[in-house]
This record gives structure tokens, C-alpha cells and sequence, in this order.
């Protein structure tokens, strides 16, 4: 038996090193010719990454500008695939402003046209490429740029975080941003729609004290701003919980009816910041019933339209209420 095992394990080893064999054979026959194939010359086309600066000032493209010119070339398969590499490392830029110029030839005058012939970049291409690459025909040949003029508007700035506190911590006030609002530049057709511009999302983990973030805006396409930095204030103070008792109001009660309330106030219970403790007073609650729901139901849900921004986590008691209807006596 064991001579069994002994025959067949040297069949299986020399299978093994038939194969590596083959497969080193092959490996040395595609890098032959994959140097071959490199060797030779060709006549092709590359794709040429652009990169565009200086915009015409207060004016923007039109339409989508091209991110890559299609060049004609002729050159050996190394070169080719050596520029194919160094292209994606060093695109061509081309500055806009030097291009644009006023024109008479637009039924609108307030259009800044940026005319680049192939021509006029080709010196330049020529100095990006490899000197073994010839460079032959330049897609587009022409490029007819509109810009268009831009508007200006000053819009908020909108906070966006992700945040939460130790124990016994909240917000004194509501998060904000330095600066507050910006100065947008973006085509007239788009700026209108504009009411706002929010941050990157900020998360921070059990806050205790006052803390500052520097992050960027979220600026859409087409929008120009100087400057996409601003400041998060998180200004953070101890809470306390505070309990009060509040008259409900009725709305949408006719003039000849009565509605008694059972019962006719709210209490209610909230965490407040110490620095707010005792500013929550009367005048910054309101609660409400609505007579309309007394139609379809035996109860009424009481709501709040108004508390301070400063408290948090309130709960009510009741939520609903038992109401009768009563008809106004005609004092005529």
C-alpha cells in the first residue's frame, strides 16, 4: 500500500512541475510580446485632462465646459502609455481670462465669449507631452465659451450638526455660525431659488463646556463664494428641570358658543439652561385646544404654537381634555 502512495505522490509531483513549467513559458512569451507590441508605432487617440482658471470676474460658463480634449497622436505603444499615465498627474491649464473678451457679435451684451482655437494651444499641449509623441489633430478644434453674467445675494448660513452631551449638560443657546451669512455670486437663473447655504455635518460626542469648529460650507454647483470657511459655536451650560402650569386657550370658537375645558390648564415639564432658568415665564408659552375637533371627537388634543428655543425635552399633562359646549346667553 505504502508503495502505492509512493507512486502516485512522484506522478503528482511531476504533474506540479510540468505546470509550472507551462505557466512560467507563458508568462515569459506575453512579456515578450507585450514589449513588442510596445515597440512598434502607432497612430491613436488620448484622452487629455484640462484644468480651467480666472474665470471672467462676476460671470459664469453657460454651459458644462469640456473636462478633456480627444488628441490624435502618433507615438510607440511605451510612450502612449507613459503620457496616459502623466496626463492624469498634469492636466493641461488653460486661463479663461485670457481668452474672454466683450463682444459685439451676441444680441446680448452682458455675455463675456471666450473663443479658443485648437491653434492657440497647441505650443502649449506640445510642451505637456513627450517629446517622442507627435502630436497631429486637437478635438474640439474650436471652443466658443459663453459666460454669463452673475448675480449677487447675501443668504444665511445653516448649521448642521450631529451632537450630544454629558449628563446634566445642554446648549445655552441655539447653535450658530461666524460668519452668520455670505455673499453668493451664481448665474441669474439659479440665485433666485438660493435661501440658504448649510455646513459640512459636525459630530461631536458629550459636550461640557463651550466649543468652536472650524468647517466648510456645502457650496452647490455653479455658486461662488470668497470663502468656504466658517466657525460652529456650541456654547454649552448646565440644565435643571423645571415644572409650570399654563392656561389652555381656545381658538376657532364661534362668537355665540362657550367651551369649558376639564381640566383647563397644562403642566408641563422641561429642561432649561441655568442662564434661562428664569426667563421661562408666561409670555413665552402658548397652548391651545381647537374648537373645529369638537365635530368628530369627545376630546381635544392640546398643542403648543410657542415655547422658547432654549428648553428642551418638555412633555405635557394632559395631552387631551373633556370639553362641554355652552350657548352664549343673548343679552338682547
Amino acid at each position: 500500500m505504502r508503495k502505492f502512495f509512493d507512486f502516485f505522490g512522484k506522478k503528482s509531483e511531476k504533474k506540479n512541475k510540468a505546470m509550472i513549467s507551462y505557466l512560467v513559458c507563458v508568462i515569459i512569451a506575453a512579456v515578450l510580446w507585450s514589449l513588442n507590441a510596445l515597440n512598434k508605432e502607432y497612430d491613436t487617440s488620448i484622452m487629455y485632462p484640462v484644468k480651467y482658471i480666472n474665470h471672467p470676474i462676476g460671470r459664469f460658463p453657460s454651459s458644462q465646459l469640456p473636462k478633456e480634449l480627444l488628441l490624435n497622436v502618433h507615438a510607440s505603444g511605451f510612450s502612449i502609455l507613459s503620457q496616459n499615465i502623466n496626463s492624469s498627474i498634469s492636466p493641461m491649464v488653460l486661463d479663461l481670462n485670457a481668452y474672454a473678451n466683450f463682444t459685439n457679435n451676441t444680441s446680448n451684451k452682458e455675455i463675456v465669449v471666450c473663443e479658443i482655437n485648437s491653434s492657440s494651444i497647441r505650443e502649449k499641449l506640445g510642451h505637456l507631452l513627450s517629446s517622442d509623441i507627435k502630436l497631429q489633430e486637437i478635438y474640439p478644434a474650436f471652443l466658443n465659451i459663453n459666460f454669463i453674467k452673475a448675480a449677487n445675494k447675501k443668504v444665511a448660513i445653516e448649521p448642521v450638526a450631529n451632537y450630544t452631551f454629558k449628563r446634566q449638560f445642554t446648549l445655552k443657546n441655539e447653535l450658530y455660525t461666524t460668519p452668520d451669512s455670505i455673499l453668493i455670486s451664481a448665474p441669474i437663473n439659479i440665485i433666485d431659488d438660493i435661501e440658504k447655504i448649510s455646513t459640512k455635518e459636525v459630530t461631536l460626542k458629550d459636550l461640557d463646556k463651550n466649543t468652536l469648529i472650524k468647517t466648510k460650507l456645502l457650496i452647490p454647483k455653479d455658486v461662488y463664494v470668497n470663502n468656504d470657511n466658517v466657525t460652529l459655536h456650541f456654547d454649552v451650560e448646565q440644565y435643571t428641570e423645571a415644572k409650570r402650569i399654563f392656561p389652555i386657550n381656545v381658538i376657532n370658537i364661534p362668537k355665540d358658543k362657550i367651551l369649558k375645558l376639564f381640566p383647563n390648564k397644562v403642566e408641563i415639564s422641561y429642561k432649561v439652561g441655568l442662564s434661562h432658568y428664569k426667563t421661562a415665564n408666561n409670555d413665552n408659552f402658548t397652548f391651545i385646544v381647537d374648537y373645529k375637533e369638537t365635530s368628530n371627537s369627545s376630546y381635544l388634543t392640546i398643542k403648543c404654537i410657542d415655547k422658547p428655543n432654549y428648553i428642551s425635552d418638555m412633555t405635557i399633562s394632559p395631552k387631551k381634555v373633556e370639553y362641554i359646549i355652552d350657548q352664549k346667553e343673548d343679552n338682547n
